[in-house]
């Protein structure tokens, strides 16, 4: 009895890992749905040293999208589970950017200090003169 009862939580265990890999939202610019920007997009690049390279963009319209709000952080997959925020410097771990105009970007780099998957998101406030939209576009990148 104890041995199926441990077989019994080992598989939850495996099942919950597993399930957990799909759920980072990847968004993309298929099917893009607002009013005041053509695309967005979220790039995330690491170098066989650690080093990630991260841009986050917006092209809007000239006379509607008037500028945009990006808050962007690095997270560290733990346990298999969980995701930690990384340490790059600045308040609560995020860089936050107020851009202007109707097309910009957010670029930022960081070293990583360890191996491991990571998980980029950009939060998005997009400024128009229709209203402002938010939204998040997530990526993942393992060291």
């Amino acid at each position: 009895m104890k041995t199926k009862m441990n077989f019994s939580v080992l598989l939850l265990a495996i099942c919950i890992m597993f399930c957990s890999f799909g759920s980072v939202v990847h968004a993309d610019n298929e099917g893009f749905r607002y009013s005041s920007i053509s695309s967005a997009d979220l790039s995330a690049y690491v170098s066989t040293s650690g080093f990630l390279s991260l841009e986050a963009s917006y092209n809007g319209y000239s006379g509607i999208t008037t500028g945009a709000k990006i808050t962007t952080y690095v997270q560290k997959r733990t346990l298999g589970l969980f995701w930690t925020k990384v340490n790059n410097g600045q308040p609560n771990n995020e860089w936050v950017d107020n851009l202007s105009g109707s097309s910009n970007d957010a670029d930022h780099s960081l070293q990583l200090s360890s191996t491991g998957t990571y998980r980029v998101t950009a939060s998005f406030t997009i400024y128009a003169t229709s209203g402002n939209e938010s939204f998040t576009l997530q990526r993942t990148v393992v060291y």
